[in-house]
């Protein structure tokens, strides 16, 4: 087989230099004065035949690189091989007269060798002996940055209920969607929610504030100061008067009447009241903002504005029309060339933020908005009576699409569902949850069970950072997560809820920099009323800790992450969407979380080495990745072009991270074809740790032909 290959030499440079062992040591010999015998000094050693030998230049070579080269002196030895004194090569080298220069090749077989050599020179009549010793070293790993965001973790390793709180004795039910922040501004976070008693969700009851880490109640302010409010709202959270702590703001019923209540957490006390001509329709949701960028929050409920001590800035004109079911507000920059933030209520009826009406279409119902198609012009979602709207920041309709399965259809989220660039809608139904593509299309739709109201919410949140939000979702029955993309169920848990419109939050209630999710636990429905172990709040976490981190604050049912800042202030000019609705920031993975992953790579082959029974093909396996690569990897040989085999190896250990390892592989000589292909077999693979960051270098096609020998 060797004699019909064709030999091919890499060589790798070594020039040497008397100099380099001691660059300052005055030169040895000099063309202007060449005395008959060599002068004696530290740096020429004299043997018995009269041979100035320099001491060994000691050099270390990495296979397959050229090493750092050493320049001789020409002032010191000419290049003339000395007749007398021969030369001592390694095996394959040459030494160039012209160049003064000593060619060897280092391969993959030479690690961790120790070469040594002499070359016998001559200069006038002297002669000389110049040695050199290097060691072979493995080819030098570039490591490259390799890790991996964690894997989906849920329904892998289950997120776990952190704690419950199940409400009081005779106050059990949560009809409405929580919210959470630092109320005090102490660094820790409160979560707030109403409470019901029996399954009366047309009442008032206690507005409690929880401690996020724990569940302790730290406020009932029904017993402890006489406060209540409507239990199907939300309370808004927000720093009114920009003293770093929060005002609660919620609306009560007052008598045939309603009220809207500012409420000091730190005195426990309301410090301002509205309700003169307040008009909100059935079930009535508050919003707050900044809605004119003059540094001053204002409220919105129903038709009335007010600023941030409570007193009233103006009414909408005219009135919002309302429905049956619950009046929310939304405040965000629909319409970029109106001045501040448009007030949309109830719907698709759209004011501008001095109050007047600059249009208004049919939906009567729950809104969000985004630049779906990412053109800078902002669309207007909105679900009513079983269809999704989808409006032009000036009213027009750009498509419709029906709730399939029925329903009424609840708040509508908008996140990146499939990483894209664009984005995507989520709506739930009576029976389906749906996702919809930025022009109506359906993506997918999964089964749920919402009779009751048919007009819950959802979230979305990206847990493992991949770019793809998840769905968390609570019907009457389970808390779901779906997958994003394809809205495979990637996890349940029973949670019982008669349904009005709450949905799920995203928040860090610990400080921990991983995401939690808080869920209210009504444990009634039409069903099964107050079912064991249900009632109050419930958080999960996921016990590795392996969910992004996220922003410690959500506060308001019509919340996207731009409208407030981080200490519960609202944002001047907050600008366009660009998170998504009913979202909460994505931040970064805790550094721990980070998956390090191997990155093996093939160096191309050495000569084979014919044996008895046929030739042995050796490769170098490299690892440039941070993590140590698991064992038992697979090289397979095949002919190329084809799937068939004709050689294969198992790597039975481990490679170290910046390591590699010189493995053969017996082949049959001769071969049909000289063109093979080899391959690092990673199907085994199944941890997202013992993956790959890059497959890309799994893969070497050759010709025996071309290898060096």
């Amino acid at each position: 087989m060797k004699r019909l290959l064709t030999t091919v030499t890499k060589l790798a440079l070594l020039v040497l230099t008397a100099q380099a062992c001691n660059k300052s040591a005055e030169p040895y010999y000099s063309d202007k004065n060449v005395p008959a015998v060599p002068v004696i000094n530290k740096n020429i050693i004299i043997t018995p035949t009269g041979v100035a030998m320099y001491p060994a230049v000691e050099k270390t070579l990495r296979a397959k690189q050229p090493m750092e080269s050493l320049l001789f002196d020409g002032t010191v030895l000419d290049g003339t091989l000395s007749t007398t004194t021969p030369s001592i090569l390694p095996s394959g080298s040459q030494f160039d007269l012209t160049t003064n220069l000593l060619k060897w090749r280092s391969d993959l077989q030479d690690i961790g060798k120790s070469i040594e050599g002499q070359v016998g020179l001559n200069k006038s009549s002297a002669e000389y002996l110049a040695g050199f010793k290097f060691t072979v070293l493995a080819p030098e790993v570039s490591k490259v940055s390799c890790s991996s965001p964690p894997e989906m973790v849920i329904g892998a390793v289950e997120p776990v209920k952190k704690w419950q709180w199940e409400g009081f004795a005779d106050y059990k039910l949560t009809f409405s969607s929580p919210v959470a922040g630092d109320l005090d501004g102490n660094g820790e976070v409160e979560i707030v929610t109403m409470i019901s008693t029996g399954n009366y969700y047309e009442t008032n009851g206690p507005i409690v504030v929880l401690k996020g880490a724990t569940g302790e109640v730290l406020w009932n302010s029904m017993t402890e100061s006489g406060i209540t409010g409507e239990v199907s709202t939300t309370p808004v959270l927000l720093d009114l008067n920009n003293d770093g702590k929060s005002e609660i703001i919620s609306v009560a019923k007052d008598g045939g009447a309603r009220k809207i209540n500012i409420i000091d957490y730190q005195r426990r006390a309301i410090t301002a009241s509205y309700s003169e001509s307040f008009d909100c329709g059935s079930y009535c949701i508050p919003a707050a903002a900044d809605i004119d960028g003059d540094g001053n929050a204002e409220i919105v409920a129903g038709n009335v504005v007010l600023n941030r001590d409570g007193s009233r800035k103006f009414f909408l004109t005219p009135a919002p029309e309302y429905s049956n079911r619950a009046q929310t507000v939304t405040l965000a920059d629909l319409v970029p060339e109106s001045p501040g933030l448009e007030i949309i209520s109830n719907g698709s009826q759209v004011y501008s933020s001095t109050g007047n009406l600059l249009w208004k279409g049919v939906c009567r119902g729950f809104s969000a908005v985004a630049d779906l198609a990412k053109d800078n012009s902002p669309e207007l979602v909105c679900t009513y009576n079983g269809w999704i709207y989808a409006y032009s920041k000036d009213g027009q309709v750009q498509w419709t699409k029906a709730v399939t399965g029925g329903g009424k259809g609840g708040a509508p989220n908008i996140g990146h569902f499939t990483g894209d660039n664009f984005f995507q809608i989520g709506v739930a139904g009576g029976s389906n949850y749906v996702v919809l593509d930025k022009d109506g299309n359906t993506l997918w739709e999964k089964a749920v069970q919402d009779y009751t109201s048919s007009s819950t919410g959802s979230t979305v949140f990206d847990f493992n950072g991949d770019g793809k939000v998840e769905v968390i979702y609570n019907d009457e029955l389970y808390l779901r997560i779906f997958d994003g993309l394809t809205g495979n169920i990637l996890w349940s848990a029973p949670n019982i809820s008669g349904t009005l419109w709450e949905y799920p939050l995203i928040v860090d209630v610990d400080n921990d920099s991983s995401a939690d999710i808080v869920v209210a636990a009504p444990g009634w429905h039409t069903t099964a009323v107050a079912s064991p172990g249900q009632g109050g709040i419930k958080v999960f976490t996921d016990p590795t800790k392996k969910w992004v981190s996220t922003r410690k604050i959500w506060n308001q049912y019509s919340y996207y992450p731009e409208i407030v800042s981080d200490t519960l202030a609202a944002v001047a000019n907050p600008g366009p969407l660009k998170s998504g609705f009913r979202i909460n920031t994505q931040g970064s993975l805790i550094a721990q979380s980070r998956v390090l992953q191997a990155d093996l790579g093939l160096i191309s082959p050495l000569y084979p080495e014919v044996t008895g029974v046929g030739q042995k093909l050796s490769f170098y396996v490299l690892n440039q990745g941070e993590a140590t690569s698991k064992a038992n990897k697979t090289i397979k040989v095949y002919l190329e072009g084809s799937d068939v085999v004709v050689g294969s190896v198992t790597i039975a250990d481990e490679i170290q991270s910046g390591a590699g390892l010189l493995v053969s592989i017996d082949l049959p000589d001769p071969l049909p074809v000289l063109s093979l292909r080899a391959e690092l077999n990673l199907e085994s693979d199944s941890s997202l740790s013992s993956r790959e960051c890059n497959a890309d270098n799994n893969k070497l096609s050759f010709d025996l032909l071309s290898l060096s020998r």
